[in-house]
C-alpha cells in the first residue's frame, strides 16, 4: 500500500503544477450607430472577425485587449494593466490596412454592457455593448459597436 501511495504522490509531483486556462474570446462585432464628424466615411454597419481577452481571468495577467479584424486589415485597443469599463478609457492603440498606424491622437473605449459582468475561466459566452471613439483614425468619430464572442478552445 505504502508502495501505491508514494507512487500517485510521485506521479503528481512529476506532473507540475496545474497550467492556467487561457481564456480568450471570437466572434463577431459590428458597428450599429456613430456620433460625432467621421471625416472619411460613415463606419455604421462595418462587421469585424472580433477576438477579447478579459484581464485577470486565467492566464492572462493584468491588461485587457480587443481586436477588430477585417480582410484588409485590422486595428486592436489595449489597456495595459486593468479592464474595460463603462467610462471611456484611453487605449493603447494600432491599426493595419494600407499601413501601420498608432494614430496622432488618443482612442478611447469603454464597454457600456457586457454579459455576463464578471467573466470567470467557465465563461463560455460574451456580449459586449460599446464605444470608441476616434475611431480608425478619424479624430472626433465615435463607434458604437455590438459583439457577440464564444470561448476560443486552446
Amino acid at each position: 500500500m505504502q508502495k501505491v501511495a508514494f507512487g500517485v504522490v510521485a506521479l503528481i509531483a512529476l506532473a507540475g503544477p496545474a497550467e492556467a486556462a487561457k481564456v480568450r474570446f471570437e466572434g463577431g462585432a459590428v458597428i450599429t450607430s456613430v456620433s460625432g464628424t467621421c471625416k472619411d466615411y460613415n463606419p455604421t454597419g462595418n462587421r469585424f472577425h472580433t477576438r477579447f481577452r478579459p484581464a485577470g481571468v486565467g492566464d492572462n495577467g493584468n491588461w485587457s485587449g480587443l481586436s477588430f479584424f477585417q480582410l484588409n486589415g485590422a486595428m486592436s485597443f489595449a489597456i495595459d494593466n486593468g479592464s474595460f469599463t463603462s467610462s471611456f478609457k484611453t487605449v493603447t492603440y494600432g491599426q493595419i490596412y494600407d499601413n501601420a498606424w498608432g494614430g496622432d491622437f488618443p482612442v478611447q473605449v469603454k464597454f457600456t454592457k457586457q454579459s455576463p459582468a464578471t467573466i470567470a475561466t467557465t465563461t463560455q459566452f460574451v456580449n459586449i455593448t460599446g464605444a470608441i471613439t476616434n475611431f480608425d483614425s478619424m479624430k472626433g468619430c465615435t463607434a458604437n459597436f455590438n459583439a457577440a464572442l464564444v470561448k476560443r478552445l486552446e
